[in-house]
């Protein structure tokens, strides 16, 4: 029996972007790594390795009509796990570069046996994976997943066709029943509509659990590499946002208006955030700093826009800032949530 859907055309190369993303996060992490937990339940890095490096052998010989099932099992990650990631990513994405695989018939028999599956949507079921994976990767080790708004819009339309209901809930079932997700990123819906809480934390150290590793967040402003500072630090739960200022940092260009330097400031703060995977409802604390007291009230307006959902504690400061340019700097504080 042979299914047939609709798949977007650019299907192998949304995929190997994908994989791409997977192995750059994958290459990232230590020995030491390896007993982290993860957003797949039972399952530290090590074993979602495992999990993956099977699933990449067994796709690249469903691609080449081989359908037994041996290809499919886990085998030992050896003394190398990250090359040994790395070595079964480069086998499905050759096998899935090969002319005229999206016209074959894939037997993939960890799905269902005697079900042959077109190629196109075969490779949709691994791509909507890696986009999840690479998720789970990402936050076990605390960093972000990078992909471009249309490689997310694609994978969001194979998740929402991935079948519900009580299926999700049977022994084995390959995803978890969804988890609601209202108002999430992209890539907050991919992962909630495939059973993982977008607000999935690694648990803290007690018990000797390795806990989130610190790291720093650039906005590629020519001030943080000239003068040697982050736009915010990672340490654990907590987010330290840097004092951010109004300029445009992709062409570093500043207005001469207060507001509307307070309004660039905030969405320069909303990037650093979201790559924390914070919001501004996480903000604790915030501080204001002006040369000029009499520009903060008309500031008022568009700042209760932005913070009143949250209501951090606040302190304004009068003092002077690097360049005369600059009217308003603006530092934030997040913590960030915890399923």
């Amino acid at each position: 029996m042979r299914m047939r859907t609709n798949v977007d055309p650019g299907i192998v190369a949304l995929d190997a972007q994908a994989v791409s993303e997977s192995l750059r996060l994958v290459t990232q992490a230590t020995t030491a790594d390896l007993a982290r937990p993860t957003p797949c339940a039972d399952w530290t890095l090590h074993g979602l390795l495992r999990h993956m490096i099977a699933q990449h052998y067994g796709f690249a010989a469903a691609s080449a009509g081989d359908g037994d099932l041996a290809r499919w099992r886990p085998r030992p990650l050896g003394d190398d796990p990250v090359a040994a990631y790395r070595a079964a990513a480069e086998c499905v994405l050759g096998a899935f570069a090969a002319d005229g695989v999206l016209d074959r018939d894939f037997p993939l028999p960890e799905f269902t046996r005697g079900l042959m599956y077109p190629g196109a949507q075969a490779i949709s079921f691994h791509f909507v994976d890696y986009v999840v994976h690479s998720w789970d990767v990402a936050r076990t080790l605390g960093f972000p997943a990078r992909f471009s708004p249309a490689l997310l819009e694609a994978a969001l339309s194979v998740a929402r066709a991935v079948p519900g209901g009580e299926a999700r809930h049977e022994p084995g079932a390959a995803f978890a029943p969804e988890v609601a997700s209202p108002g999430g990123s992209l890539l907050d819906q991919i992962v909630a509509n495939l059973g993982r809480s977008p607000r999935w934390r690694p648990p803290g150290t007690g018990g000797g659990t390795p806990g989130p590793r610190r790291r720093a967040i650039s906005s590629g402003s020519l001030f943080e590499e000239q003068i040697g500072y982050a736009r915010a630090v990672v340490d654990g739960d907590w987010v330290h946002v840097s004092g951010t200022t109004g300029f445009d940092y992709a062409t570093m260009t500043v207005s001469d208006d207060v507001v509307e330097q307070a309004g660039q400031c905030l969405r320069n703060i909303e990037a650093a955030l979201a790559e924390a995977d914070c919001t501004f409802a996480d903000v604790v604390r915030v501080r204001y700093l002006l040369p000029d007291r009499a520009d903060f009230e008309p500031c008022w307006p568009l700042l209760r826009r932005w913070f009143a959902d949250a209501a951090p504690a606040a302190t304004m400061l009068v003092c002077g800032l690097a360049d005369p340019r600059m009217k308003i700097e603006i530092e934030v504080y997040a913590r960030r949530p915890v399923a």
